[in-house]
């Protein structure tokens, strides 16, 4: 008996238990009593269950249900007795509930399950669409009760499946927006189509109309729903801005059923604003359907243009009634501002730049600082302008002298919101030919002679003065009478280069027939080179005062010397006078003679 019991404390797990003392007692009973107390301590070396776990499948199919076969098997050598398996819905490797048991507990009762035998269940979960290529596990904790053992043992197997899309073998809605382009500032019919590409039929089918930029069905209930956008304007990116508006309509649509392959077109009437040209748009929607086996509830996308907006970089022409300012003097003209696009333009302002100056928000460019604008600020509010209508502006304009013969330029800046609500700007130049003056002025006239004889030449001197800012290059005068009085030759008269504030004359040759004395005036024409090199035509009015010698007889003679005159008149007296003359004379000679006797 000392034996045994040093035998039963050298093994494994003897070493810790007190062994009753057994004086007194049979030895059979001895050994029964001592082997009960030690079975429970002894690890199964014979006769242990193994339990094992699998799936016929490791794919599961976002947004459907999922059945899935699992075979539970026993591959040790003891029966395994009122075996249960618990299912344990977890989460995805990257976190998060994403499927669900369908129409059960997820407990299954498979009684009994011997060595080298299995057992199977199927198990129906639903997967989220969300868990499309992530990784999920099924945890089962499967207790049995062995044939030798008093207590249950509970052991945890787990599957791992992996998330693909679904399968188009079932319902599947695309929607699309009908046409795809919107005009902008106006109301569009627009039909919102929702197609079954898959294939199946789909039921109690549910269509919210979302905003872009925004989640699906987020529009509010009522008549209209406004929807919002990010939109790139030629000013920048304006967020959140009203760009749409559904009339009629809340957004939100219930359709009983759409066979596989068929198609739902829902009529909408959308107003864009027009600050959506030019932009690409999607529309969530929002889809919630059902096709026999499976729900689904997911947002898809419908995209749509608004077409650009007609270029209006031309949309305004500017003209002025003329391009040529005098140097020297202030000049008047008219400038014409037409609106030559297709759009409304509102809240036009005129900007007219001679120098650099900022008024507000607007900024009008620099001009030639040669001129200058009398009277005005430079700014004109012109309002709104039609297509094709055209607004006038007055303008002084004054240029000094020292600009005569250059070309300069007149700035111009328009400033409006076009048709589509956007904020314009277009900036002009105008050029400017500065010519100087050219003005002559007749100082005096004389004739030779004084006296004129009806039907002979006479010589006409004329001096001038140019009092303009530029000088007359190359001036040609053109002989010209007047009635009577008339050129002796039509030749034209080289008078050259006529400089400003320096006298000048010239001599004509004139011819009078049936004239009288008094005032004439010649209108004399002469052409010249401006400062620009231009060929200008102009007239010089020369004052004459002519006095006409008269005829004997009423008749009209030549003029005589004034001392023929004079002896015509006074020879009687003159004769008689030279007669007393020689009386005396011959008198005196007589007494002389008579004295020297």
């Amino acid at each position: 008996m000392q034996s045994k019991h040093n035998k039963c404390l050298n093994r494994q797990y003897c070493g810790a238990i007190a062994v009753p003392r057994l004086n007194g007692l049979k030895p059979a009973l001895a050994i029964a009593l001592l082997v009960a107390i030690m079975m429970p301590l002894l690890p199964p070396a014979e006769g242990a269950v193994n339990i094992t776990l699998r799936s016929d499948t490791q794919v599961l199919v976002a947004g459907a249900e999922n059945t899935i076969r699992f075979t539970v098997a026993n591959t040790g050598n003891n029966t395994a007795n009122e075996v249960v398996a618990s299912a344990s819905i977890g989460t995805s490797l990257t976190g998060g509930n994403l499927l669900m048991i369908v129409g059960g507990d997820g407990r299954y009762n498979l009684s009994t399950i011997g060595p080298g035998e299995e057992s199977q269940f199927n198990m129906t979960v639903y997967v989220s669409p969300s868990a499309v290529g992530q990784i999920i596990q099924i945890s089962f904790t499967i207790s049995y009760r062995n044939e030798s053992a008093v207590a249950t043992t509970s052991v945890t197997r787990s599957v791992g499946f992996s998330v693909s899309n679904r399968d188009l073998g079932s319902a599947t809605l695309v929607p699309r927006i009908v046409p795809g382009e919107i005009n902008p500032g106006q109301n569009n019919t627009l039909t919102l189509a929702i197609d079954n590409v898959g294939k199946r039929g789909a039921t109690n089918i549910s269509v919210s109309l979302g905003y872009p930029g925004s989640s699906a069905g987020a529009s509010q209930a009522g008549t209209s729903s406004i929807l919002t956008a990010l939109t790139t304007t030629p000013t920048g990116t304006v967020q959140g801005s009203s760009q749409f508006i559904i009339y009629d309509s809340s957004g939100r649509w219930i359709i009983d059923s759409i066979d596989a392959n068929g198609t739902v077109e829902i009529p909408v009437t959308l107003y864009a604003l027009p600050s959506t040209a030019g932009s690409v748009f999607l529309f969530p929607v929002q889809l919630s359907y059902t096709d026999g086996f499976t729900y689904v509830q997911e947002t898809r996308y419908a995209g749509t243009r608004a077409l650009p907006a007609p270029s209006e970089a031309t949309s305004f022409s500017i003209q002025l009634s003329t391009q040529e300012l005098v140097a020297g003097r202030v000049n008047s003209l008219e400038m014409r501002v037409k609106n030559v696009g297709a759009g409304q333009a509102s809240g036009v302002v005129l900007g007219i730049g001679l120098s650099q100056t900022t008024s507000g928000s607007i900024s009008i460019p620099s001009s030639s600082s040669s001129l200058a604008l009398i009277g005005s600020d430079g700014t004109w509010v012109l309002g709104s302008m039609a297509p094709g209508e055209e607004k006038a502006v007055n303008l002084n304009v004054y240029v000094p002298a020292s600009a005569s013969g250059s070309i300069t330029s007149l700035s111009t800046s328009l400033y409006y919101t076009d048709s589509l609500s956007r904020s314009r700007q277009e900036t002009k130049q105008l050029g400017i030919l500065v010519k100087g003056e050219v003005s002559l002025v007749v100082l005096e006239t004389s004739t030779f002679p004084q006296n004129i004889t009806l039907g002979k030449p006479f010589s006409v001197s004329v001096t001038m003065i140019n009092i303009g800012s530029a000088p007359a290059k190359s001036a040609i005068l053109s002989p010209s009478g007047n009635g009577g009085l008339r050129p002796t030759s039509s030749d034209r008269i080289f008078i050259g280069d006529i400089a400003v504030d320096v006298p000048s004359s010239f001599t004509l040759s004139m011819v009078g027939e049936n004239i009288t004395s008094g005032a004439y005036t010649l209108n004399l024409s002469y052409t010249y080179k401006d400062s620009l090199g231009q060929i200008q035509t102009s007239s010089l009015l020369v004052p004459l005062n002519l006095k006409v010698a008269e005829a004997n007889n009423g008749s009209q003679q030549p003029s005589q010397p004034a001392y023929s005159a004079f002896l015509g008149t006074y020879w009687p007296y003159l004769v008689a006078v030279a007669v007393a003359i020689a009386a005396a004379a011959i008198y005196m000679k007589r007494r002389k003679r008579g004295s020297a006797q």
